[in-house]
């Protein structure tokens, strides 16, 4: 016979608040370190002018981070942390099901058509926290009004954002095909 005491109960649930916890963790140092550089980038933009070559002030970032946005940054982090949290259970739910279930072709369907979603959800919050983080980093406003004001922003200058995203990439596998050959004519030469 199997005794159950309170304290095994307790550590299953602490055991899935400390996964949250560090699924909240890990969104919060992920957006704390993009929206530093995003403030530093903001900087050298705002102080360059024609003259004068502006500087990129990553004190800046840190002390708007960590003084001035801690709150948007966590709140931003808690809610993708909450998304990624109901993703792995989902995952986790399914895979206990398809092995419960079999060979069922239907539950296959609907769990792919789960994860899908969850994924879709994920990626959407993601790039609209993305936004609120840079509309914050230029204009300092909270979580809040940032999230909805980049939301505007994006819809109303959606095809600009969308082809400078398509020259970016496109640059950016220029460097990287750049820095592949570069290190392979590098390597012979040295060989």
């Amino acid at each position: 016979m199997k005794y159950v005491t309170w304290t095994s109960d307790l550590n299953y649930y602490l055991a899935w608040y400390m996964f949250f916890a560090l699924l909240w963790l890990y969104a919060f140092i992920e957006y704390k370190t993009n929206f530093i550089v995003q403030v530093s980038a903001a900087s050298y933009y705002f102080d360059s002018n024609a003259s004068n070559e502006g500087s990129a002030s990553v004190g800046k970032g840190f002390k708007f981070a960590y003084l001035n946005h801690m709150g948007s940054l966590a709140m931003g982090s808690f809610i993708i942390g909450v998304i990624r949290f109901v993703k792995f259970v989902f995952v986790y739910a399914a895979r206990k099901t398809a092995n419960m279930s079999g060979e069922n072709k239907m539950s296959e369907m609907a769990v792919k058509c789960g994860t899908c979603y969850i994924q879709c959800l994920e990626k959407v919050t993601d790039y609209l926290n993305e936004a609120a983080f840079c509309y914050m980093a230029v204009s300092g406003e909270n979580f809040a009004t940032s999230a909805w004001n980049g939301f505007l922003l994006n819809i109303k200058h959606m095809l600009q954002f969308s082809f400078s995203n398509l020259i970016a990439k496109v640059f950016m596998f220029l460097g990287k095909v750049g820095i592949t050959v570069g290190n392979i004519f590098s390597l012979m030469f040295i060989m």
